[in-house]
């Protein structure tokens, strides 16, 4: 899998300065990822699929990389709504599907691809080397961009 196959275009998101990528990413997403309820993270993914349109990503190889994510999402498809007490919706012999899990498994679904989208859009979108560079000029710990 190569690491820059985003990096290469003329888009917005593409001439941004990496500094400010980092200054606004990092933030949104840790926000994103605290954000409670179904409604927000809808909006937000809603939103990192216009910006991957407004960057001109290849749709195949962005959907594939998706893809990975969302094996491991359907596990959490799979359990939580089975394993979260709640409001029963169904029954399957010993196992009820419950309303509270089936919301928090959504929930997870679309913030866990929308910080997926919006992580390769705003950072993906520049060369390593940049975005390393960007770091010490944000002044960030030396052996923690090494290890970047």
């Amino acid at each position: 899998m190569h690491l820059e196959e985003f990096a290469e275009g003329k888009s917005f998101f593409h001439l941004l300065d990496p500094r400010v990528k980092f200054l606004a990413a990092i933030p949104y997403l840790f926000l994103l990822a605290i954000i409670p309820g179904w409604q927000a993270p809808f909006a937000a993914l809603a939103f990192s699929i216009w910006w991957a349109i407004w960057a001109r990503l290849d749709s195949r190889r962005l959907l594939n990389r998706l893809a990975f994510v969302n094996v491991f999402v359907l596990m959490i498809f799979l359990f939580l709504p089975l394993s979260l007490p709640g409001e029963q919706i169904r029954i399957f012999g010993l196992f009820s599907v419950s309303r509270e899990g089936v919301f928090q498994a959504l929930a997870i679904a679309l913030k866990t691809n929308a910080i997926v989208l919006t992580t390769i859009v705003i950072l993906g979108t520049t060369e390593v080397f940049s975005l390393a560079h960007a770091l010490v000029h944000l002044k960030f710990p030396p052996k923690l961009v090494h290890l970047f």
